[in-house]
């Protein structure tokens, strides 16, 4: 099946095969979060209608307090092309497994079940914001270089479905600027 090559190849397994997982590769650094901000990460532009049902990430270091969070599968009017952009939801869920513990892999506990159209942009998020304790560290990405790839959006508020964020660029650096995070099948 030939696909736009504009902006990004789509992932070799997605040729006669059913796409099980999409995102950026395992990263080396994490990112301590910062209670109410939500963190955008470009995940492709897929040429096939596509159903997604869970966003996964990784917790390095536990947060504490009473847990809130959530996570979502968003869109924007673009690829990342190095400015600003509007992230709005798809879909959005506070019923996100354990934070609170560390060396763990994280996800939406019921499957989201959102169908994504060939050839839109695709966006995993998450926001933090645990009350009475520190916010989790996670696995995290770094030196975007501009590029737009990793987005956040400062007291955004709850992550809602029909909503959208005003996403901002970071200044790139070696450390944690971004989350980690991939949308799966199953």
């Amino acid at each position: 099946m030939p696909w736009d090559q504009s902006y990004p190849a789509p992932f070799p397994e997605s040729f006669g095969h059913t796409r099980r997982c999409i995102g950026p590769q395992i990263s080396q650094v994490t990112l301590q979060t910062t209670e109410g901000t939500a963190y955008w990460t470009f995940l492709g532009v897929l040429p096939e209608t596509s159903v997604w049902n869970y966003v996964r990430g990784h917790v390095t270091t536990a947060g504490a307090g009473t847990q809130v969070a959530e996570v979502a599968i968003a869109t924007t009017p673009s690829v990342p092309c190095r400015s600003n952009q509007t992230v709005t939801c798809l879909w959005a869920s506070g019923n996100v497994s354990d934070l609170k513990s560390s060396t763990v892999t994280f996800a939406n506990n019921v499957a989201a079940a959102v169908t994504v159209p060939a050839g839109v942009p695709i966006w995993a998020g998450i926001r933090t914001a645990h009350t009475g304790g520190a916010e989790p560290t996670l696995r995290g990405m770094a030196l975007d270089l501009g590029q737009g790839e990793l987005l956040q959006t400062a007291a955004s508020g709850v992550l809602t479905a029909g909503q959208t964020y005003a996403g901002v660029i970071t200044a790139s650096v070696a450390t944690g600027q971004g989350i980690w995070l991939k949308l799966t099948v199953d």
